[in-house]
C-alpha cells in the first residue's frame, strides 16, 4: 500500500512479501549477481554492500549500502550492460537502499528495473 501521511510518502508492504527476503552470502551473491552488482555498485561493491537479498516471488534484487549518500551518489547504471549481465528471468528489478541516518525517513533507496522497460 503506497500512501501519504503528514506530508510523508510511505509504502506497506504485504507481510507474505516481506518475508521472502532471502539473505544471500557474500559468496552467493558474487556468484550469481556479481555482475549485475557490479554494474550498479562499482567493482568496489564487496566494500560498500552490507547485505544482498533476494525475493524470489517478486523477483527483486535488494542491496543495502551504509549510508543515504552512497545511494545517492550512484551513476544512472547502463540498462544494456544490465540487460546483458542477466536476462531477467530471475530478478526483473534491483533495489539499492540505506537506513537514514537523520531521522527524516527510515530509508532511502533506487529502484533499477531494466528487465522491464525502466531506464
Amino acid at each position: 500500500r503506497v500512501g501519504v501521511q503528514d506530508g510523508r510518502f510511505s509504502i506497506e508492504l504485504p507481510a507474505p512479501l516481506a518475508t521472502r527476503l532471502i539473505p544471500l552470502s557474500e559468496k552467493e551473491a558474487a556468484e550469481s549477481w556479481g555482475d549485475v552488482i557490479e554494474i550498479i555498485l562499482g567493482p568496489a561493491w564487496r566494500d560498500k554492500a552490507e547485505a544482498v537479498l533476494v525475493n524470489t516471488v517478486t523477483k527483486k534484487l535488494l542491496i543495502r549500502v551504509r549510508t543515504p549518500s552512497e545511494v545517492a551518489s550512484l551513476p544512472l547504471p547502463s540498462a544494456s550492460l544490465l540487460r546483458a549481465a542477466h536476462d531477467g528471468s530471475l530478478v526483473r528489478g534491483v533495489v539499492v537502499t540505506a537506513r537514514d541516518q537523520d531521522g527524516e525517513y527510515r530509508f532511502v533507496c533506487r529502484y533499477f528495473a531494466p528487465w522491464n522497460g525502466i531506464e
